[in-house]
């Protein structure tokens, strides 16, 4: 059953203005959701001021051309209500904003139809004004069979690629998870108007259109993946943290981690007006992951209590400049440093399918993280969850910088040595270019061609006791100096301690 979200926008009629309409409990109802760009321009928003003027009546005159065009869409195609983002979510209470956005998702998933200002660049654009004049071409066609009558064509000269994935609407955060969720969309494009479902793409100038063939970002094929391990609390699950190569086929819940990771790695080259909104944004697929699958995500990462978790902490940032996710003026962070989600600008993961081997394989014992994600219900919708960890630390200290490694890590990536050895032992890379200590120390994650992959860690200095508190800085890498075994040695002597990365 598809029900209609808190609030919706009744479309009115040529003799009724439209008008703010509060849903039942579970009132069912066929409805249309507008994806649109706010950008620059000012527009009509729903305050605690004016909701009440607005359940009589909205001036259809004073909306934006894109609110207008997509109100006059409804109209044409007999569907009552509209949802738009500004309208139906109290602007300015905090409160009802969290709430709506958490159910986001549903919003865009029960849609009988998404109508997108694809090309328009803010709400001054309207739905199709942006659309140059299409050229047809008549021409004589001798049907021998049939008889004779005449075929048309245009030139051709669109490109999907231009026309959707380049659009100002489809570079914008918040429409990754309308994409994604939307059963059916139309996209009012630059060239044309598309049609766009979980099967097919098709255009206005196109008549067979373009079938979905199983790529990465595919919608269907992420939920394909999503049902297959929907019976997860049936599944014995893997929860020793070895991260050993387990080989092909992968399980459905590796499928799971591959997808995401993709998804992860499009989805950070995205624009946000508020990079809080990171993980606000993708609310409404994870809501729906977890409900289907049981598992747990912290801070855009999915704990499911096997090695699977441990393997997405090594991502690394590939903006050369990077700046923390802040909340507001204080310098607090929105999530944990150790999630992908605390920094702007795009991440990578990094692959370890084929090549990880046994911490025994290189005459170590088990140097293998433990991790344990602490959930605080206090802070809503996303605190920051500290790591308590079972592992290996030893510490390192920032030599000169190279320039050998790989080109986008570059500016960020220094030489590093132990007090022990007072050689080079391996290599940093910070994720941000401000945040670079010259001490630190390393937790090794996994091991393979005898290169030690680890957290970078820097001590909290309020931190005291026992179990010391750090944040996140890059990632490590140890290699062999002299012989293979020597760069081990150092972790075969280190004990195993708890500690907590926040």
């Amino acid at each position: 059953m598809r029900y209609l979200p808190t609030r919706v926008v009744h479309v009115g009629s040529a003799t009724r203005q439209p008008h703010l309409y509060i849903s039942q409990t579970h009132q069912s109802d066929r409805y249309i959701a507008l994806s649109h760009c706010w950008g620059k321009t000012p527009q009509v928003r729903t305050l605690n001021e004016n909701i009440e003027l607005f359940r009589e009546e909205i001036i259809l005159g004073s909306l934006s051309k894109t609110f207008q065009d997509a109100i006059h869409v409804a109209r044409r195609l007999g569907i009552e209500y509209i949802w738009i983002d500004s309208l139906c979510i109290i602007q300015d209470d905090k409160t009802d904003w969290l709430q709506e956005s958490e159910r986001m998702g549903d919003v865009y998933a029960n849609a009988y139809v998404t109508i997108a200002a694809t090309w328009a660049s803010d709400g001054n654009d309207g739905l199709d004004s942006v659309r140059p004049q299409c050229s047809w071409f008549k021409f004589p066609f001798d049907g021998s069979d049939e008889g004779d009558g005449y075929m048309w064509f245009t030139d051709g000269s669109w490109r999907t690629e231009t026309d959707l994935d380049d659009a100002p609407l489809n570079q914008r955060g918040w429409v990754f998870q309308e994409k994604t969720l939307s059963q059916r969309i139309i996209h009012y494009a630059a060239s044309q108007v598309y049609w766009e479902c979980k099967e097919y793409l098709l255009g206005e100038e196109c008549e067979g259109g373009n079938t979905f063939h199983g790529e990465p970002l595919e919608p269907s094929l992420f939920w394909t993946k999503i049902n297959a391990i929907s019976h997860i609390r049936a599944i014995p699950i893997e929860r020793n943290n070895d991260l050993r190569d387990t080989g092909f086929p992968r399980s459905p819940l590796g499928e799971l981690y591959g997808s995401w990771r993709t998804f992860v790695r499009y989805y950070c080259t995205r624009k946000f007006t508020k990079q809080s909104d990171r993980l606000i944004a993708l609310l409404g697929i994870i809501r729906i992951v977890e409900k289907r699958t049981g598992l747990r995500c912290v801070d855009g990462h999915w704990d499911d209590g096997s090695w699977h978790f441990v393997r997405e902490l090594t991502w690394f940032s590939k903006a050369q400049r990077t700046l923390p996710v802040l909340d507001g003026d204080r310098r607090s962070r929105l999530c944990s440093s150790w999630s992908w989600a605390s920094l702007e600008g795009p991440t990578e993961p990094e692959s370890t399918d084929h090549l990880v081997g046994a911490w025994e394989d290189y005459g170590l014992k088990d140097c293998s993280l433990q991790l344990k994600a602490i959930k605080d219900e206090a802070h809503f919708p996303w605190p920051c969850h500290p790591l308590e960890v079972s592992g290996m630390l030893r510490t390192f200290s920032k030599c000169e910088s190279t320039g050998d490694r790989d080109e986008h890590r570059r500016r960020r990536t220094f030489v590093v040595e132990t007090e022990v050895s007072g050689v080079a032992d391996g290599w940093v890379c910070f994720d941000r270019e401000d945040e670079q200590p010259e001490m630190l120390h390393f937790s090794p994650i996994h091991v393979r061609n005898w290169i030690i992959t680890c957290l970078a860690l820097v001590q909290r200095p309020e931190s005291e006791g026992r179990n010391c508190c750090f944040e996140r800085v890059g990632m490590g890498y140890i290699c062999p100096s002299g012989s293979e075994c020597e760069s081990m040695e150092s972790f075969e002597a280190c004990e195993r301690s708890v500690f907590y990365i926040i």
